[in-house]
């Protein structure tokens, strides 16, 4: 009688250990969301976790943080959040959610800082009121650095917008060129635009004009990238010119009527900013 007692009493016991082990393995813990993605900017998500035990979370990213890090079985509100991010590489970060011997892990993956734009520009020797360059970025951006012979400014929106330069003249016979500097102040993270203005040049094809007493019309290319102005040093009523002023490359036309004198009429043109006189 006794040993039918004790094999009762083993089968018992090894009924309620199996009772047990089954009950801890059906403790569980689940979340509505197992992987967030953070914008630079960084902010917050809440998501929901159902646990059957007490539970307990943690995350070895320090850029991450979690509303509540330990809580009893049912049903909870956990914050997660993430500061901004002014790498420029992407992160990721586990937050870890704890039940027993189970792991439940919560993907969480951050974009980097960037700003972007063209790498150059070129501008006319005559300079640019208004010349555009569009940029791209997820943080305010502003221009730190711009060459003294030019104005750069913030044009339209501070994260995707653009810069605006307005170029001076350059006077000078060699081109030159410096660099814009977008980005923001403290930060290593920047985008340069190189910009190259071309120097000066003037020439006309021809220095002297020779008409017939009946008169008629002669051409004179002026090939230059300046602006230019047309004077005559003597009055002469009898000459008429296409055009006295302009800027870049043009022919002008010097038209003269019949000359009903036996005496030769000549006068000078000058042609500026090049100074080159041309003798009719």
């Amino acid at each position: 009688m006794k040993k039918n007692y004790w094999i009762i009493a083993i089968f018992s016991a090894l009924v309620m250990m199996s009772c047990a082990s089954t009950k801890q393995q059906t403790a569980k813990i689940t979340t509505n969301n197992t992987a967030l993605s953070f914008s630079r900017n960084g902010g917050s998500y809440l998501i929901n976790l159902s646990s059957d035990a007490s539970w307990s979370a943690s995350t070895d990213a320090q850029w991450l943080d979690i509303s509540k890090t330990n809580g009893e079985a049912g049903e909870h509100e956990i914050v997660i959040s993430a500061t901004e991010n002014w790498s420029t590489s992407d992160r990721v970060g586990y937050i870890y959610f704890y039940v027993g011997p189970d792991i439940l892990s919560v993907f969480i993956s951050q974009e980097k800082a960037y700003i972007s734009t063209i790498d150059q520009i070129s501008i006319r020797a005559l300079g640019d009121e208004n010349t555009y360059a569009d940029v791209k970025s997820n943080f305010p951006w502003e221009v730190i650095s711009c060459p003294d012979w030019m104005e750069a400014s913030v044009g339209e929106g501070i994260f995707d917008g653009h810069v605006r330069m307005k170029v001076q003249n350059n006077r000078d016979s060699v081109s030159r060129s410096g660099m814009v500097t977008l980005g923001k102040e403290g930060l290593s993270l920047k985008a340069d635009i190189l910009v190259t203005q071309e120097g000066k040049y003037f020439a006309v094809n021809n220095e002297a004009l020779a008409l017939e007493s009946k008169g008629g019309t002669m051409q004179v290319t002026i090939n230059t990238n300046d602006a230019w102005d047309i004077t005559l040093k003597d009055p002469a009523q009898w000459l008429e010119i296409s055009d006295i002023s302009g800027e870049e490359t043009r022919t002008v036309n010097f038209t003269a009527g019949d000359n009903p004198s036996v005496n030769t009429r000549s006068t000078t043109a000058n042609i500026a900013p090049g100074d080159l006189e041309l003798t009719l």
